[in-house]
């Protein structure tokens, strides 16, 4: 309605905007309608807002809107008259929808009524005066079925003659009452006037038959319709009212289903049999099958047939219960079968499957398999729309039920609905076998016409696919199938592919024991399918995929190669395009490992095979019956494969170091054999798998037979594994190579024994195993204490470590699931242990989505094992993982639970990493929260450097800190100087411990700062943190020259001596300034020069600065130097002084030589 609303416009004025709004609101009244739900408010209201009293009207009758809404909505019109108008019109009408089925109606036509209807209602509300007489005429209602007015509405072609009959309806009751049967009187005169209201009044009488008042009452009530009344005389040629029995009531009642008289017969019940449960049944349909409520259920009618008596006390047989569950199944059934669509249809027989119907009658009723025929017409859904319904509740012997059904299937294959096919036959009780085979053809017969047919990979994978559905059908069906497909065949290849099929098929059959397969010859065969072989190869229309992979270690060597069964037969091959072929076929057979395939081949056609033979050498050879001397060697050498070749040389010299437990003569076998494989042309790999195994065989100290023969691989290198060799890698990696044992076989394998060796690994106290002694028993792979090897060796023999990784995780994930705190503490180290596998998998393959995962799962293990309290355990899994930046939550759980001091313990010193990890954690949070822990660790680790930093750069922060707020020089204060000063202290110890002199220096000097600050206090004289202009302010002015002299050391300004000795000295008279300077940096030429020139500046020189000046300039060492400021500065009494002293011959030869004046 919302969305009416935004296409509606109201102000629309055009001359059909009437019937635009009926055509727009039309599927919202529909669905209003359906739902029962209110609907069409906003066009009322919107019409009465503007006096469109018209569209008010033809709107609210077009859509039968209830009256009270009608009328709600019309006391919304701005015209007060129009709103009276029609509140005077429609008071009285209880619906604005003419409805026969609940209404008694005149004689004239409905067809009629309707006409004039709207003509009257103008009349009722005064647009037009009078109303024209409705003229009686004999109409013919309209034939539709599904409309609830047009099944009840009928006029008789013998009007008049009703009419009399219903006026004088008293007079007819009393002549019938005066005839010996009242009641058959009625009846007759029912059948007469085809007038049902007499059958009704029949039915009154005591002795009336009820079915014979009923069957009148709706053969009468049917009648007036053409259609039905010729096949009502059709059916009942001969209707004789005495001799009616329940049939013929049956027939009628079959008859008014099939033309969806549903409302008829809801009234024939409740008038005849109201206490019966079949007004509830008929009700139920009423409601589904007219009304089109699918929501509505039929379980009212089920309980009222749960509930009613077996024995009645009403003699009538349509009271018995027997006849009363017979006519309903009857009903029902009819009722599916009539259903005017499919989609109705499915619903009422879901209805039916869900409320289990067919359990709600008796035992001795024949109940329609309702259930059966819901889940075939599911199964047909769009595609067999015209299959007819009622065929499929006939019995399933029936001919035409099969019929119907395998046309149902035809067309279900057809459309390519296999699936659907199969359901519906097993539902129908067909032959699954003749089924299979219909889908079979179909699918054949399909593929064959399809373009893609002249592709032979096509072709080969129709026949795979298909075959596995043949193996459920009998072998001999199978087996006739795939000869014909095979005659009919135009490619030698599909032919030899079919053959083949055909010989697995005999071959498995007779394996299960069956005497099934013993008619066919087995060796006919053969020879035909190596045939259809040899000359597809000839055509070029073999595959790959079409030999079959077969390992050499899972072929019995015996059979192959000495078997008594097994003699050559040769057929003749002249053709020399033939040899090549069968010589390419062998190849391939080699090339895939099938080598039995090959060798029946060769043998089949007498071929002769320098590879085969080689292969029949080397196990002769590894087996020990002929001397090695008397091997030919001196063919070239025609193998290139690389990459196996590596593989064997690695194992070769590995065996040339262990001479001490190899005799020389296995170790020439082991070369014979090598030599002998360089020489094979395709069969290398196979050569090498021999010699892998003798190796093996030797190793394990095994029989060579048995250990080529062991069709489970692992088992083989569990046993080289657990042997625990030194190298043992190079014969695992070169066993799984020439097994061709896949990364995820190997994963799964090795994940299992790891998880073998941890779980055995909780028995055991590892504190108390010496290192050099394994811990584990002889039958587990992995010993993480064993010094010299490590979970690396195991990594290493998968090429993508990551698939390890994850199957260790899978087996975690399902181990961990049942961990909790209460577990015990080898539950944990076990699962810690396996996921610090797992990230070594991970990491070895730089995996890091799996490495992600591993740290999820390392943080849910640490929640538990904090709470279970394991902190030895939780240290375990950090050491492990070597995650210390990723896991630094771990540090602080141990801070928190004061078991911070495991980390320092003695087996941590092997984990470089674990000191720098610390480091940086303690790096964050004072030293003074943290004096033990850097004590620990540098002593634990000897980290003096790194611990004088912390030191260092926390009183750099400190500092900082109370430069901010040295404006308050307090005793608070003075404490944090004083502990900065400690902190300075410990920190140049720490860097002379670790040779760091300098950084030591520095320390110093920022101690001895911190040292006058705290002497400044209380003269509240700030001195850290000074700017530049400070510092030299402080320097020049300041009166005690150490206390300067620390500052300037601090701040590296020394360039203002000259201004600090003009002030002290010159100005202020100081001579323990003097002296103390002079005892610290002496008094340079250069820097008495430069206090000279400075004092030259001063604006005003008084006796003191020049007596100062002078004392100054008597400290100059330079007699040269001397005498010049001294001229400068007018000093006559120095220069006489000078002149008179011990160096006046010195200055007199200066002045002679114009040097000085």
């Amino acid at each position: 309605e919302n969305i009416i609303l935004n296409k509606w416009n109201p102000f629309n004025c055009d001359a059909d905007s009437l019937f635009q709004d009926v055509i727009l609101w039309m599927p919202a009244m529909t669905i209003s309608h359906l739902y029962e739900v209110e609907a069409g408010n906003h066009y009322l209201y919107e019409c009465a807002k503007q006096n469109k009293w018209l569209q008010f009207l033809v709107f609210a009758q077009i859509f039968q809107i209830p009256k009270e809404q009608v009328l709600k909505a019309a006391s919304r019109f701005s015209n007060s008259c129009i709103s009276y108008h029609i509140f005077h019109s429609l008071h009285r009408k209880s619906s604005l929808l003419y409805d026969v089925a609940y209404e008694t109606k005149s004689v004239s036509s409905l067809k009629s009524q309707k006409k004039d209807m709207r003509r009257s209602l103008y009349t009722r509300i005064g647009v037009i005066k009078d109303a024209p007489v409705e003229s009686k005429k004999n109409t013919e209602p309209d034939d539709d079925k599904i409309s609830v007015t047009s099944e009840e509405t009928s006029t008789s072609s013998d009007t008049d003659l009703r009419s009399y009959v219903l006026k004088d309806l008293f007079s007819q009751l009393l002549l019938a009452h005066g005839t010996d049967s009242p009641s058959d009187c009625l009846l007759h005169t029912c059948y007469e006037i085809q007038n049902p209201i007499l059958a009704a009044l029949a039915a009154s009488y005591p002795e009336a038959p009820i079915e014979a008042c009923f069957f009148m009452w709706l053969y009468t009530s049917l009648s007036h319709n053409e259609t039905i009344q010729k096949q009502l005389e059709t059916f009942f040629p001969e209707l004789r009212i005495p001799n009616i029995n329940t049939d013929d009531l049956e027939n009628l009642i079959v008859i008014a289903i099939h033309h969806h008289k549903i409302l008829t017969l809801w009234q024939g019940v409740h008038i005849f049999l109201p206490s019966t449960p079949l007004p509830s049944l008929m009700g139920f349909l009423r409601s589904f099958i007219v009304y089109k409520r699918f929501d509505s259920s039929i379980e009212a009618f089920q309980n009222k047939l749960w509930d009613y008596p077996k024995n009645t006390e009403k003699s009538s047989v349509l009271h018995s219960l027997f006849w009363i569950e017979n006519i309903s199944v009857t009903i029902l059934k009819e009722v599916v079968i009539s259903c005017s669509s499919n989609y109705e249809r499915q619903l009422l027989l879901r209805h039916f499957s869900h409320t289990r119907l067919e359990k709600s009658f008796s035992k001795e009723v024949m109940v329609p398999q309702f259930i059966k025929v819901y889940h075939m017409r599911q199964c047909l859904g769009d595609v067999a729309q015209d299959i007819d319904v009622k065929n499929l509740f006939l019995p399933e012997h029936d001919t035409q039920y099969k019929a119907t059904c395998w046309e149902a299937i035809t067309k279900l294959l057809q459309h390519h609905s296999y699936e659907d096919a199969q359901l519906f036959s097993e539902h129908a009780k067909l032959p699954q076998d003749q089924m299979l085979m219909l889908q079979i053809n179909q699918e054949t017969d399909e593929a064959r016409v399809s373009p893609s047919w002249q592709d032979l990979h096509i072709r080969i994978h129709f026949w795979q696919n298909l075959i596995l559905k043949l193996q459920v059908l009998s072998l001999h069906t199978a087996v006739d199938f795939l000869e014909v497909q095979c005659e009919i065949s135009d490619m030698h290849g599909e032919k030899y592919f079919l053959i083949k099929s055909i010989i697995g098929m005999i071959k498995d059959n007779l394996i299960q024991g069956s005497t099934d397969g013993t008619i066919y010859n087995l060796d006919s065969l053969n020879k035909k399918m190596w045939w259809f072989c040899i000359k597809a190869e000839v055509n070029n229309e073999l595959l790959p995929e079409i030999f079959d992979v077969k390992a050499v270690f899972e072929l019995n060597i015996q059979e192959i190669f000495f078997s008594k069964k097994v003699q050559p037969n040769p057929c003749c091959i002249e053709d020399e395009k033939e040899k090549e072929a069968l010589g390419s076929i062998i190849g391939r057979f080699l090339s895939k490992s099938d080598i039995h395939s090959a060798f029946q081949l060769a043998l089949t056609f007498g071929y002769d095979s320098l590879d085969l033979k080689i292969i029949k050498l080397c196990f002769e050879v590894a087996k020990g019956e002929i001397n090695i001397d008397s091997v030919d060697r001196s063919m070239p050498d025609c193998s290139n494969d690389i990459a196996s070749t590596r593989v064997i040389q690695s194992l070769i010299l590995w065996v040339n170091k262990k001479s001490t437990d190899l005799t020389p003569l296995q170790k020439s076998i082991i070369q014979c054999i090598k030599d002998l494989s360089l020489k094979c042309i395709i069969a290398v790999k196979i050569c090498y798998r021999i010699l892998v195994h003798y190796i093996v065989s030797l190793i394990l100290k095994e029989d060579f037979i048995n250990v080529a023969q062991e069709k489970n691989a692992f088992s083989i290198l569990k046993k080289v594994l657990v042997l625990k060799l030194n190298d043992e890698l190079v014969i695992a990696k070169s066993f799984i190579v020439v097994r061709d044992l896949s990364d995820k076989e190997v994963a799964e394998f090795l994940s299992e024994e790891i998880w073998n060796s941890l779980k055995i690994l909780r028995s055991y106290d590892l504190v108390k195993i010496p290192e050099d002694e394994s811990a584990f028993s002889e039958q587990v792979i992995y010993d993480p204490l064993r010094a010299n090897e490590g979970f690396q060796l195991i990594v290493k023999l998968c090429q993508n470590p990551s698939v390890l990784g994850y199957s260790l995780m899978s087996i975690y994930s399902t181990e961990s699931a049942e961990l909790n705190y209460k577990s015990s503490d080898a539950d944990f180290t076990v699962l810690v242990d396996l996921c610090i596998c797992a990230h070594e998998c991970f990491t070895a393959a730089c995996n890091m989505d799996g490495i992600s995962q591993i740290l999820h799962n390392a943080q849910t293990l640490v929640t538990l094992l904090e709470e279970a309290e394991k902190f030895s355990t939780m240290v375990h899994l950090l050491t492990g993982l070597d995650r210390y930046s990723e896991m630094m939550y771990v540090f602080d759980i141990l801070k928190s639970h004061d078991k911070f001091s495991i980390l320092f313990e003695k087996k941590m010193d092997n984990m470089p990493n674990l000191r720098l990890a610390l480091l940086d954690y303690l790096k964050k949070y004072p030293p003074s929260e943290n004096d033990n822990y850097f004590y620990t660790l540098a002593n634990r680790f000897g980290m003096h450097r790194e611990k004088a930093e912390i030191l260092e750069m926390s009183v750099q922060k400190l500092l900082s800190q109370l430069c901010k707020k040295n404006s308050a020089l307090d005793s608070d204060m003075k404490d944090e100087l004083e502990n900065a000063l400690q902190i300075l202290s410990d920190a140049a110890k720490s860097y002379c411990m670790a040779d760091c002199l300098h950084q030591a220096q520095n320390c110093t000097r920022l101690a001895q700062l911190v040292a006058l600050q705290i002497y400044f206090v209380p003269d509240g004289v700030w001195i850290i943190g000074l700017d530049e202009t400070s510092v030299a302010r402080f320097i020049t002015d300041h009166n005690k020259f150490s206390q300067a002299f620390i500052v300037a050391e601090e701040y590296g300004n020394h360039h203002l001596w000259s201004q600090a000795l003009l002030h002290n000295v010159v100005i202020r008279g100081d001579r323990d300034y003097l002296l103390e300077f002079q005892a610290h940096f002496g008094l340079p030429t250069s820097l008495i020069s430069d206090v000279v020139k400075r004092y030259k500046k001063l604006p005003t020189k008084n006796e003191n600065t020049t007596r100062n000046m002078k004392l100054l300039l008597s400290m100059c060492s330079n007699i040269k130097v001397k005498y010049s400021l001294a001229h400068e500065m007018g000093f006559a009494d120095v220069l006489s002084e000078l002149l008179m002293g011990e160096a006046s011959s010195y200055l007199q030869d200066l002045i002679a030589n114009n040097s000085i004046k």
